[in-house]
């Protein structure tokens, strides 16, 4: 039954590193969080618990990693810490801008986005002011 596992994970994970690659252009960039330690940062549902601590994070990576060297394409690891409380236009990094799951508002600029959206945008942005404050 492992084995069933390990080979539905893997082809479920090239299809998806596939799928990524695919939807860049060879000046493109694909930044992803580095996953060092996620099962002991991240905790989940007790229904959710086998499903993230069974899934193989790296293999993923590493399939992105060589499919976007083969394409052309740079991969960057980058540190999300508060990359989902700062603000993709003035870089402000302030806990309370992130209303609720999905909705991001900042609170001295007022620029509105989606949470997720903000994040990923927001990379280099908050990363700048968090060492400029020394967060």
């Amino acid at each position: 039954m492992s084995g069933k596992i390990a080979r539905f994970q893997r082809d479920v994970n090239h299809c998806v590193s596939k799928t990524i690659v695919l939807n860049c252009s060879p000046c493109d960039m694909i930044a992803m969080e580095n996953l060092t330690d996620i099962r002991d940062r991240v905790k989940g549902r007790r229904t959710q618990r086998r499903a993230m601590s069974n899934w193989s994070f790296r293999q993923i990576q590493g399939f992105v990693e060589y499919k976007a060297k083969f394409a052309g394409v740079r991969v960057k690891y980058v540190d999300a810490r508060y990359s989902s409380q700062g603000c993709s236009s003035c870089g402000v990094v302030d806990k309370r801008s992130r209303r609720n799951q999905s909705e991001f508002v900042c609170k001295l600029c007022g620029h509105s986005l989606n949470a997720d959206l903000n994040a990923a945008v927001n990379q280099p942005i908050v990363s700048i002011a968090c060492a400029r404050r020394g967060i």
